[in-house]
């Protein structure tokens, strides 16, 4: 199966979407769930990633105005004006550590978050309605 026939599922029709996915109304075998679930994997919620401590914070330098300033300050030092050069680089560090705390402080909320949420899929196997739990 190719993903670009999915792409706008929501417009077809009951039995376009069933025909699509091999599937009818009564749902699946189980032994067909199990064949797909080989072939394709679990459907699970894909966390983000999780990136480390050191590229959050590096990414916090590639915004523009940051850029300028980094520039602005490589101008200053080159012409020797050591104070203006400082000051430009504290406050780049400073909005940055700011900038990295923040995002971190709310990924590590979104996490906590999702640990307490509890997903459930209902599936139509064999004519009989089961709950299953989503795994994250």
């Amino acid at each position: 199966m190719e993903n670009n026939q999915f792409q706008n599922f929501w417009s077809l029709s009951t039995d376009e979407a069933l025909k699509q996915l091999s599937c009818s109304k009564n749902g699946l075998a189980d032994a067909e769930a199990s064949k797909r679930l080989k072939a394709y994997g679990p459907n699970t919620i894909k966390a983000t990633s999780n990136a480390s401590a050191i590229i959050l914070f590096l990414s916090q330098f590639k915004s523009p105005i940051t850029l300028l300033l980094i520039a602005a300050a490589l101008l200053s030092a080159g012409l020797g004006d050591v104070p203006d050069t400082v000051i430009i680089l504290t406050i780049v560090l400073i909005s940055s550590f700011l900038g990295f705390w923040q995002e971190k402080g709310a990924a590590d909320a979104v996490k906590e978050l999702l640990k307490l949420v509890q997903l459930h899929c209902t599936v139509l196997r064999a004519q009989q309605k089961r709950n299953y739990p989503l795994k994250q």
